[in-house]
């Protein structure tokens, strides 16, 4: 039901009685709350009569603190409500807009008196800024002398970086920088102050000799011009480089004044260390860019033309970056272009052997890791990237990607070797890190840089894939032409690597270097302890016996790397994650340091021992010749030529197994019985025959030679132990017993005569 005009009136007259502040006396006022003096208070301010006249003046009508109320009357509003009614003047009042406080005619309360005093102080602070910055643009006194005391020459250099007052003449300018190289020096030309550089006014950076000049700076090609980053530009230096006989290179002076080189061969560009601190807080703070950096660094140094200031954006980037891998100590003995190689080194006779580059590759469980630490947030690696572990976030996606890909064992013949199966590391799912896979040189026994990834659910072919590719990325790079690679499983992992690398998911090589591997010669072996567990036809393909120009090479370092390594296991494995790999990375720093200083004792060894097998191989040789006489020797000379040495490989033959000759002797008593020689007799109520007499007696054997084993190694046994011994001989003469009494079934009577 729709409520009357008067009972609506008389309700809002009860709302309005309970509200809680005073009632403005006019709805035209303005009530607000304004900071005077610190304190808060609370200002209403109410038109005067003009305002209906066209005035616009105004008159503050009250005001309290921040907790004291308004007394007011009642507003032209609050009387509509309480019966009146408005005049047809108060209804035009009610319908004006509300005049802006800035509006002319409008009074200024005390707070606005504050505020016109402030923006008065600004004005007075903006103009004297003005002029001081206009001033510095013209010196004081257009002919001055040098402010420097006891000169009296003209002065018309300044410095933009420094704090003096008045100008200078230029050989005060320059004494007083010579330990200021970066500072940026202007002249006043009698019209404007131009930009000047030290280097222009002769002021040479000095290396060495505490601050004095060497003697021999002008040998060779004299000083030379360096563009070195500061924090307020690029500045183009003369540097005074020490060239006495036991002076250090030209990077490492650099380092000695607090530059860092961008090149350490031949350094051109340089960049100071607070430059790098200054860029390394913008970083962390202001997630400030290289790109960034180097684009204000150019308009400090030239804002106008851009062009005119060189780019040192790629040296900037090289600086503040770490190869991935240059922590960890190199392998000596590995063919190194330019480093432990000659120039024309592709041109040795010996090449195929002298520069090949040996690497093996092994997984171990003993270095694994418990759920401990907060992760690698918390714990991060210090080594980062840029030791002996591949690219941690790299990998990460790449197991994301292809982690669980399978095992591709197609075309796979030999399944003897169980390294690679996951199913042989217990509670793996239960642990943080189930082991580490590791690449090493076959030479020295170093680790590889980039070459060590960790294991989640056992030694996969992915794993591998990953870190070898990461050692061979680096040796494309060196432009060797032959590889050897060394792993238990080669047989198998060889066969599909080249299509596991090139995989669209996640390639590990780029095109160009699948390319340049396509090129390579690449020899996969097994290391030769772990050749007995393969099949023969293994023997003969992955041996490093029978494959030239290996040496004596093993291929088992990884195992003698372990030997160190898992002294550690008992420690890393309660560790963080970056606990854990730091830990490791340091031993194998410590292990590649200690095979580089004792290479070349290694290697006078082996070498005294090559030299010593040699010579009696020699005269053995030289023996057989003899014996065999020039005929002979003649036609196994041409032999060898025409097999190329396969005739002195193990022949492979293909002996059929126990089943399928089994199977042979019982489908001969077959085809002899007529039919008879198929049935399964008991041992006593019924005829055995050959077929199942001599598998029972073979079995017998094998049953034989574990209770010889067992009782061999019988070290102060248990009654319970002397009990199953006793029960398992007892067991075994019944059953002898029982298959001599049943040989006259199988074997001829001449046989049974010979028998013991």
């Amino acid at each position: 039901m729709a409520m009357s005009l008067k009972n609506a009136r008389k309700e809002i007259q009860k709302a309005a009685a309970k509200r809680p502040a005073d009632i403005l006396d006019n709805p035209r006022n303005v009530k607000s709350i304004r900071l005077i003096n610190g304190m808060e208070v609370i200002i209403q301010e109410k038109l005067s009569s003009t305002v209906q006249g066209g005035g616009a003046t105004s008159e503050q009508v009250g005001y309290s603190g921040a907790n004291t109320g308004i007394k007011m009357g009642h507003s032209v509003r609050n009387r509509y409500w309480e019966g009146g009614t408005y005049g047809d003047d108060e209804m035009d009042d009610w319908h004006q807009e509300e005049p802006s406080p800035e509006h002319e005619g409008i009074g200024v309360s005390a707070a606005d008196d504050e505020i016109a005093e402030d923006k008065d102080t600004g004005k007075a602070m903006r103009a004297a800024a003005l002029e001081t910055m206009y001033a510095q643009e013209v010196p004081e006194d257009v002919v001055s002398t040098c402010t420097m005391p006891g000169y009296s020459r003209e002065a018309t250099f300044n410095c933009s970086d420094c704090d003096l007052p008045g100008l200078f003449c230029r050989e005060c300018l320059c004494s007083y920088h010579q330990f200021l190289p970066f500072h940026r020096p202007l002249e006043w030309t009698g019209e404007f102050l131009m930009r000047r550089t030290l280097s222009e006014l002769g002021v040479i950076l000095v290396m060495g000799h505490q601050g004095e000049i060497c003697p021999h700076v002008a040998s060779e090609s004299g000083p030379q011009k360096l563009l070195i980053a500061d924090v307020n530009g690029l500045h183009e230096v003369v540097v005074g480089w020490c060239r006495c006989a036991s002076s250090q290179t030209f990077a490492k002076q650099l380092f000695e004044r607090r530059l860092f080189p961008a090149s350490m061969d031949r350094p051109r560009t340089a960049f100071t260390f607070r430059l790098m601190k200054q860029f390394h807080m913008l970083t962390n703070v202001a997630r400030t860019t290289p790109w960034d950096f180097v684009g204000t660094l150019h308009r400090l140094t030239e804002a106008l033309d851009l062009q005119e200031t060189q780019d040192i954006y790629k040296p900037f980037k090289y600086v503040q970056q770490r190869t991935p891998g240059e922590l960890a100590f190199p392998c000596v003995s590995c063919p190194l272009p330019g480093i432990n190689l000659d120039s024309d080194w592709e041109k040795h006779p010996d090449s195929e052997l002298i520069h090949t580059m040996f690497i093996g590759g092994d997984g171990n469980f003993r270095l694994h890791r418990h759920h401990k630490g907060r992760g690698e947030v918390v714990d991060p690696s210090l080594f980062g990237d840029d030791a002996f572990y591949a690219p941690n976030e790299k990998y990460k996606e790449f197991c994301r990607i292809r982690g669980g890909a399978p095992d591709d064992l197609a075309d796979i013949t030999c399944r003897g070797m169980k390294a690679g199966d996951p199913a042989k590391v217990a509670n793996s799912h239960n642990k943080a890190t189930s082991g580490c896979m590791c690449t090493s040189c076959l030479r020295s026994g170093a680790l590889f840089p980039m070459g060590t990834v960790d294991l989640a659910l056992g030694e996969r072919f992915v794993n591998f894939d990953f870190a070898l590719t990461h050692v061979l990325s680096d040796i494309l790079k060196r432009g060797l032409k032959r590889v050897v690679i060394s792993y238990d499983i080669a047989c198998k992992y060889h066969i599909h690597f080249k299509k596991r690398i090139a995989n669209g998911d996640y390639p590990l090589l780029k095109p160009k270097e699948r390319r340049q591997l396509n090129e390579r010669n690449i020899i996969w072996l097994v290391p030769k302890f772990h050749l007995a567990a393969h099949i023969e036809e293994c023997a003969d393909k992955f041996s490093f016996n029978w494959t030239k120009n290996v040496g004596r090479t093993s291929g088992e370092s990884m195992e003698t790397i372990w030997a160190s390594l898992n002294g550690l296991a008992t420690a890393t494995r309660e560790m963080g994650f970056g606990h854990r790999r730091d830990t490791i990375a340091d031993a194998m720093n410590a292990l590649n340091f200690r095979k580089a200083i004792g290479e070349a004792h290694q290697i006078l060894k082996l070498f005294e021992k090559g030299v010593m097998m040699l010579n009696k191989k020699r005269e053995l040789m030289e023996s057989l010749e003899t014996a065999l006489g020039e005929e002979i020797v003649s036609g196994l000379r041409e032999e060898k030529n025409m097999a190329e040495g396969a005739q002195y490989r193990p022949q492979v033959i293909d002996e059929p197994s126990k089943m399928e000759i089994l199977k042979r002797m019982q489908a001969e008593e077959t085809d002899a019985t007529g039919g008879d020689g198929t049935q399964k007799p008991g041992l006593r109520s019924g005829r055995m025959t050959g077929c199942v007499g001599i598998n029972i007696g073979l079995e017998l054997e094998i049953k034989q030679q574990n209770l010889r084993t067992k009782l061999a190694e019988r070290r102060n046994p248990t009654t319970r132990q002397e009990l199953d011994l006793e029960e398992t001989s007892r067991k075994m003469s019944k059953a002898l017993e029982a298959w001599f009494s049943n040989l006259h079934d199988f074997l001829p009577a001449d046989a049974l005569g010979r028998c013991p």
